[in-house]
């Protein structure tokens, strides 16, 4: 994640996947949703958008009042 965010435009929007810890993906995904709040945390990041269910996509950004955002939404 930290890699991806150097290569995000301003306003741009981050997706994910494999947002999930449950007893079927936590042996397989170990952490990643701490991690993920931990990076959105560090970096002033916000969550825009998550799918339910097992292995969950998540949308990120850091600009929320962005164009892209704006349309995104």
């Amino acid at each position: 994640m930290t890699h991806a965010r150097s290569k995000l435009k301003p306003g741009g929007i981050m997706f994910m996947d494999d947002f999930y810890e449950g007893p079927g993906g936590y042996e397989q995904n170990e952490g990643v949703m701490g991690a993920v709040n931990t990076f959105v945390k560090r970096y002033d990041y916000v969550y825009l958008a998550a799918s339910c269910g097992s292995f969950s996509n998540v949308a990120l950004t850091y600009e929320p009042t962005s164009a892209l955002v704006r349309e995104f939404l």
